[in-house]
C-alpha cells in the first residue's frame, strides 16, 4: 500500500528460495520443528531501482509455495 500511495510502480521481481534450518521463531509460529522453505523477494521499479526486499517463511508440510504467471 505505501508503494501505491507514492506512486511507486513496480516493474518486476525475483525470488531466491532457500532451506531455512535455524529460524526458530518461525517454526514455532508454523507449528513444525522441520526445516522450512525460506524465500527472499526483491522488487525492482521501472529504472531497475529496488523499491522493496521481503523474506518469507513457509512450513511446505501444510501448503504449498505456487507460482502462477498470466501471459
Amino acid at each position: 500500500m505505501q508503494m501505491y500511495k507514492h506512486n511507486i510502480s513496480i516493474s518486476s521481481f525475483t525470488d531466491e528460495f532457500y532451506v531455512d534450518t535455524n529460524n526458530t521463531e518461525a517454526q514455532k509460529f508454523l507449528n513444525t520443528d522441520e526445516p522450512l522453505l525460506g524465500r527472499k523477494r526483491t522488487t525492482f521499479d521501472d529504472k531497475n531501482n529496488i523499491v522493496e526486499i521481503s523474506f518469507a517463511q513457509y512450513n511446505d508440510q501444510i501448503h504449498n509455495y505456487e507460482i502462477s504467471f498470466d501471459v
